[in-house]
């Protein structure tokens, strides 16, 4: 990349906006495509001379002049344009790109349906706390061009299959599948579509990752070395679980390694995501001191199986992050194998397409009651009226009252709600923390 180098970036959200930056700090020229003008991101670029903005395929002329387009994740590649760009033999690529090849570390990429930023977040402790500079980024909320600058010995991405589908060259050290279940298939045509977005993260990879229980995680294409894990007791792993003494334990074949009772992130979910780091922390050759270290001080992320408060011998969990259908069943028979009581969901929202049956077992016999809401709570409905009790909430002041008078003691009250946000709110984040707040107020 070369000062007076002309790129071009489709949309502008929060990675769109740190590639510009980026590629203003390196005097190139910059052209942006973003279709919505109302877009407040627009305003600090229109007045720059250095960069054009438009809503739509700008002249021929301008785009011949073009090094390449650097794609946003949220704009799907099925866009026209994207048609035309190739045809001009103008190359396409993702942020995640840029970063790889400027930086000087080694990258572990890890991506998953369910857990990815959990795990993301975890590595990123358990490699600090044995003494290692790790920066996190990527899907997980910082765009990787805005630490590009920061030293680090580790760069740990968290990718979606937005990010996987227009990465091209990034060789990291370690990939990692961790699950895959249905998702995004409004975007996708077909499930084998998607995983196949998914399975990018193995191209040009040295070790991978690969949940021994999933088999749509492991590498379809490429042939190079692998660890396993899983948390099924009969499947063949590197890293797995054993009880002793009605005690379960994370271990390595058949070494013990640590309690789960140890874990602040509590379900067989999460389980998994620890063992998933360990097999990678294993990999980098982490010391097994620094690895239980980082693992005991890890409390989760917020939105995802997030303890709110316990009143009345009911504990109440957000898992807001769960917007698809696999994340609510893992959250499920995380919980629900868990506690004494049962689990009063709140699930609902936007169900992008998702099949909904796929809840039927896990609610069958871990729910007491289910509460929908949002814009397919009648898909919901549809779907699960024959497995549990059911009631449609208007707003969370109504669904926690709903959840209140339901709830026994030993019981969850869980938000997990199986669909994306955006029918009711700016995204999963607000959703999660408006029910956090109404959730304290009644501790008030």
């Amino acid at each position: 990349m070369q000062a007076g180098e002309h790129y071009c970036i489709v949309g502008l959200g929060k990675t769109g906006v740190a590639c510009a930056n980026y590629f203003l700090a390196q005097s190139c020229r910059l052209t942006i495509i973003e279709e919505n003008p109302a877009n407040p991101n627009l305003q600090q670029f229109q007045t720059n001379p250095a960069v054009n903005c438009y809503v739509e395929l700008p002249a021929h002329e301008l785009l011949e002049t073009m090094n390449a387009v650097v794609v946003s994740p949220g704009v799907p590649l099925s866009k026209p344009m994207f048609a035309h760009f190739t045809k001009l033999g103008i190359p396409i690529m993702g942020d995640i790109d840029i970063f790889a090849e400027q930086f000087s570390g080694k990258i572990i990429a890890i991506t998953g349906s369910n857990g990815k930023s959990t795990v993301t977040a975890l590595l990123g402790e358990v490699l600090n706390a044995a003494g290692k500079k790790a920066i996190v980024a990527g899907n997980i909320g910082t765009p990787v061009l805005e630490l590009l600058d920061t030293p680090a010995d580790y760069a740990v991405l968290e990718l979606s299959s937005y990010q996987l589908e227009i990465t091209q060259a990034m060789a990291p050290t370690i990939a990692a599948i961790l699950n895959i279940s249905p998702d995004h298939l409004d975007r996708y045509p077909s499930f084998d579509a998607y995983v196949a977005a998914k399975q990018r993260i193995y191209n040009h990879c040295a070790m991978a990752i690969t949940n021994a229980d999933d088999e749509r995680t492991w590498p379809q294409k490429h042939s190079m070395e692998q660890s396993r894990f899983a948390i099924a007791p009969d499947t063949v792993c590197d890293y797995g679980l054993i009880e002793e003494n009605s005690e379960v334990f994370l271990a390595r074949g058949q070494e013990t390694l640590m309690s789960v009772s140890s874990l602040k992130i509590k379900g067989k979910h999460n389980w998994a995501n620890a063992l998933a780091v360990f097999a990678m922390s294993d990999a980098l050759g982490i010391e097994w001191e620094a690895i239980v270290q980082g693992m005991m001080a890890f409390t989760g992320l917020a939105h995802r199986c997030q303890w709110v408060a316990t009143i009345n011998d009911v504990d109440w969990i957000n898992d807001s992050k769960g917007t698809n259908v696999g994340a609510t069943v893992a959250a499920l028979e995380g919980i629900g194998s868990q506690i004494k009581g049962k689990i009063i969901l709140l699930a609902g929202g936007q169900g992008k397409d998702a099949d909904f049956k796929c809840l039927q077992s896990a609610v069958s016999q871990y729910c007491r009651h289910v509460i929908v809401f949002g814009e397919d709570k009648q898909l919901l409905q549809q779907a699960l009226q024959q497995d549990v009790s059911m009631t449609v909430g208007n707003n969370f002041d109504e669904m926690i009252s709903i959840a209140i008078t339901t709830a026994q003691v030993g019981d969850v009250v869980l938000l997990s709600p199986a669909c994306a946000s955006f029918d009711m709110f700016e995204n999963f984040i607000e959703r999660g923390d408006v029910f956090c707040q109404k959730v304290k107020e009644l501790t008030a």
